[in-house]
């Protein structure tokens, strides 16, 4: 199976929900419940776009390789972003809490 746009696209986006239902599992809903929506929001949509900036950028280097090849270092750069992507988030999450 080589690697096209359209198989890294659908897994950026798979990648982008996933880590949104991670960081924000309570949706919009409990935002809106609240009046935060505006700022949940935007706090959302800041992460899905930086998320996505990083994932591209290292996703698009894999386009028309073998899968097969590139498996592990695919698998190892996605747990990567991932794990620093998420740390980042919860950094940021703590030091928001911490300011009244």
């Amino acid at each position: 199976l080589i690697v096209d746009d359209g198989s890294m696209r659908q897994l950026r986006d798979e990648l982008l929900q996933q880590a949104s239902r991670v960081c924000f599992p309570e949706g919009n809903a409990a935002a809106a419940a609240t009046n935060q929506t505006s700022s949940s929001s935007s706090s959302s949509d800041l992460f899905k776009s930086q998320l996505s900036t990083i994932v591209d950028g290292t996703l698009s280097q894999y386009v028309g390789s073998k899968l097969n090849d590139v498996r592990e270092e695919l698998i190892f750069d996605i747990s990567e972003i991932l794990y620093n992507e998420l740390a980042f988030f919860q950094l940021m999450f703590n030091i928001n809490n911490l300011v009244p």
